[in-house]
């Protein structure tokens, strides 16, 4: 748990300033900026913690009284405006909300749940029917992206305010819509962008509106191979990039958001392996789930996903879940419908926009004018209260300006930054920007001893930054590793042994104007520890709220190392009271046994096998009451290396069904049924039964219509959807879930055992003949991770799959060359 420190305050301040300013040929403060020290860090007040002992649980936080539900702006939101293709950004500490419209509208937040109508930001005459606007702020110019007149464009449109008027500066690119521009810690800018539908490009950009000749590079990423896709979106966590991008067409209730990362060639992005979703389309609620932002949460460490969904024909309305990373690995905490915990605010912060804001802080040659923090030379404001340990932290300089002595006109370049883990003038850290230079000047002082580090910011475009503009500066600390971010670029990694402090800023030369200042106890979204976890849903196991973990890394992904009596606690939220399907994905060398309590209560005992790779294990039957509670997971015997944890809800088939046909659940059309048989001619599926069915046999026969045979009888299947076209090759793609192949081509004859992701894999194949003339039989029985498939009633494939899914719909697909009928479903145990 983060741990917060009040600081006693006793005469003035001292930063130890002086051994940077020797440094400057300027002349010195005068004495009455000199400044003495902060005396000592007093009154330690640890958080609750929570003992690794069977049933020991701690009452769930007083945090659970903030709450939010989706959608969070809908038509009741003034001026009752569409919410499409929502674009949510952070400017100094406050969010901005764009979105598809047929005006260009825009609101504000401080907390991304309770949102202010601002007006319109464009001239509605020039800017009409605005697709996806999305706007990148750099060295005090906000850069709106843009396809206006039907999405026509891209256009690139430029304001000095977030809130606008927005006014072009660009000719019509002349790529397509949906333009996302993305700024590399080196300064580089790319534009990402739909192309033909069924593809996403990249490109270089070589000023902030226009694109470089040339670089025009197919990503070779869709949703299904060849289908409609679009709504590029990109992010850097860490060492890793993310680009989220979504498909199926923005009417389709299966319209979702899939990602791809790389490791540093912003030209080459690879699709997620295994699950590309990252929210899973509640057809029943909130269907028609995609084209998303991502943005930095209140709180300076957590991660939230802003996406949209339609219901029926109504507008579409603006959805905000969070957003966990690991590694390579992105999942969203979406889609919820019921009350979920609200984002925090940092644990320390301030707006400085009023004398009021300055109450818990102290305070010298500094005042606030016209809404702003003004620091003076030697001007410092410092929190009465700090943090131990890890922190996010972000401050945003508002001006930074030259000053000049004794009419010489000689100039002292201007110096001001942020003050960090401060407990005295012979310990504390600093960060500052100098308008001399494109450098961040690092400082730690340790037991009086001053280590001083640079780091270039790498201006892009301009020859140098403006530092009479807002300008960001981001500390992540995770041990003894400080993260410096400019402006959300990474410029520098340093160590120091400092343990925790006050934060605050300093005006070493020059004058300097402050806006938002804050700190959190956490990074790198370890915050997510203390939220709770929406279930139905899955989770990450190192966010437990035990601060000391035994970890693992496996291909760049943190585990969590669990020891036979070990016990962790998750915060949770169970949207109802229900039994739910667990699933957990592990690694481990041996059988394990493990308990599970609901807030002290066993409630669940189970065994896993071994397994040397990713594992995942179905477990039924886990009953938790609705709202907040405490999961604890305690291994009774042997070890295991946990990744992630996984909640939804499933039924078992009770009675045997024969399908009519002509009443699917899901159907591609054109379609016929004569005679209790089912016949189409073109590629498309169809689905039968109950997409919440977990375990069952389900059974059809197939008749080829010719000269070969190519037919699917599919199970399980989840998150169905239709390109835009029906009728091809892609079509019978889009949808999560298994099929059983039968081939029969003139060349190859087999029956094969596959996996559905939005890609086809092959699980397991069985050489045989299969008549063109007569009918074939074909089952399936699925129970959790183990199958079965039948051919004519004899057993011809076993596969148990490591990364199974859990529950869906029966039908089939792709029978062009074949007829279907006796579709048949059974209960199996």
């Amino acid at each position: 748990m983060k741990k917060l420190f009040t600081i006693l305050l006793s005469g003035s301040i001292l930063l130890g300033i002086s051994a940077c300013e020797k440094k400057m040929n300027i002349q010195q403060p005068t004495s009455a900026n000199s400044i003495s020290e902060i005396t000592a860090i007093v009154d330690m007040m640890e958080e609750d913690q929570i003992s690794p002992t069977e049933g020991n649980i701690i009452s769930t936080p007083a945090q659970q009284e903030r709450m939010y539900q989706n959608p969070v702006m809908d038509t009741t939101h003034e001026p009752g405006a569409s919410f499409g293709d929502p674009f949510v950004m952070r400017y100094n500490g406050r969010y901005y909300l764009y979105s598809t419209n047929h005006e260009m509208h825009c609101w504000t937040s401080e907390d991304l749940v309770n949102w202010t109508y601002v007006g319109l930001c464009a001239d509605v005459e020039q800017v009409y029917d605005a697709w996806a606007p999305e706007v990148t702020y750099y060295n005090g110019t906000f850069y709106m992206s843009t396809a206006p007149f039907n999405g026509q464009g891209p256009y690139i449109l430029t304001s000095d305010s977030p809130t606008g008027p927005f006014t072009y500066a660009s000719k019509n690119i002349d790529l397509w819509f949906d333009a996302s521009i993305f700024i590399d810690d080196d300064g580089k800018w790319y534009m990402y962008i739909p192309h033909s539908g069924d593809t996403l490009h990249a490109l270089k950009m070589d000023s902030p509106t226009t694109v470089e000749a040339w670089t025009n590079t197919d990503l070779r990423l869709n949703v299904a191979s060849g289908a409609w896709t679009e709504g590029p979106y990109v992010i850097k966590h860490k060492d890793t990039y993310f680009m989220t991008y979504c498909g199926g067409g923005v009417s389709n209730p299966s319209y979702q958001i899939h990602y791809a990362t790389t490791d540093g060639d912003l030209m080459k992005f690879k699709a997620a392996e295994n699950y590309p979703l990252i929210i899973n389309t509640d057809l029943n609620n909130y269907p028609a789930t995609g084209h998303n932002s991502m943005v930095t949460g209140p709180n300076l460490d957590s991660l939230y996903i802003v996406y949209h969904s339609m219901l029926g024909n109504q507008p579409r309305v603006m959805m905000l879940d969070p957003l966990y990373i690991n590694g390579n690995y992105m999942q969203a905490m979406a889609p919820t419908y019921t009350a979920q915990q609200a984002p925090d605010m940092p644990d320390i912060y301030s707006r400085f926009d009023s004398e009021e804001s300055l109450s818990d802080w102290t305070v010298l040659n500094a005042e606030i004018k016209d809404s702003e923090l003004n620091l003076s030379e030697g001007g410092i404001v410092l929190s009465q209260n700090g943090i131990e340990g890890d922190f996010t932290a972000e401050f945003n300089f508002l001006e930074i300006n030259d000053t000049y002595y004794d009419r010489t006109f000689i100039p002292a370049y201007g110096k001001a930054g942020a003050i960090f883990d401060y407990t005295d003038a012979n310990n504390y850290g600093a960060a500052y920007l100098n308008t001399e230079g494109q450098k961040l000047e690092v400082v730690f002082v340790e037991n009086g001893k001053e280590t001083v580090y640079k780091d270039i910011l790498y201006p892009s475009f301009d020859d140098s930054f403006d530092f009479s503009v807002l300008q960001m500066l981001t500390i992540k600390k995770s041990g003894n590793t400080y993260t410096f971010l400019f402006n959300n670029r990474t410029v520098g990694e340093h160590k120091s042994e400092l343990k925790g402090g006050a934060i605050g800023v300093s005006c070493v030369s020059g004058t300097a104007k402050v806006g938002f200042v804050g700190i959190e106890g956490h990074v790198w979204h370890s915050s997510y520890k203390e939220f709770h976890k929406p279930i139905e849903g899955e989770f990450g196991a190192i966010l437990c709220v035990e601060n000391d973990l035994n970890r693992k890394e496996y291909n760049g992904r943190e585990y969590l190392s669990v020891k036979s009596g070990e016990t962790y606690n998750y915060y949770i939220n169970a949207k109802s009271s229900v039994n739910y399907d667990f699933g957990m994905k592990y690694r481990s060398t041996e059988a394990f046994s493990f308990d599970l309590y609901f807030n002290g209560d066993l409630i669940y005992q189970g065994t896993a096998p071994a397994s040397e790779n990713d594992r995942t294990e179905v477990f039924r039957g886990l009953a938790l009451t609705e709202g907040y509670g405490i999961l604890t997971f305690k291994i009774t015997e042997g070890t295991a290396d946990i990744f992630n944890y996984k909640f939804i809800t499933s039924k078992n088939v009770t009675e045997v069904i024969n399908f009519d046909l002509a009443s699917p659940l899901y159907a591609e059309e054109p379609w016929k049924v004569e005679n209790g048989e089912f016949s189409t001619n073109i590629i498309s599926k169809y689905l039968y039964g109950d997409r919440e069915w977990s375990n069952y046999s389900v059974s059809a026969t197939f008749k080829s219509k010719g000269d070969y045979l190519n037919a699917n009888m599919l199970f399980r299947v989840t998150q169905e959807s239709a390109p835009l076209d029906y009728g091809t090759t892609e079509c019978v793609a889009y949808y999560l879930g298994y099929y059983v192949a039968l081939v029969n081509d003139g060349i190859n004859e087999y029956v094969a055992l596959c996996k559905q992701n939005y890609g086809g894999t092959e699980l397991a194949r069985y050489n045989t003949k299969l008549s063109l003339n007569d009918p074939i039989t074909v089952t399936a029985e699925v129970i959790d991770e183990n199958i079965k498939v039948y051919l004519d009633g004899n057993l011809i494939i076993e596969y148990s799959d490591p990364e199974p899914f859990i529950k869906g719909a029966v039908g089939f697909s792709d029978i062009s060359s074949a007829t279907v009928k006796d579709l048949r479903v059974e209960p199996i145990s």
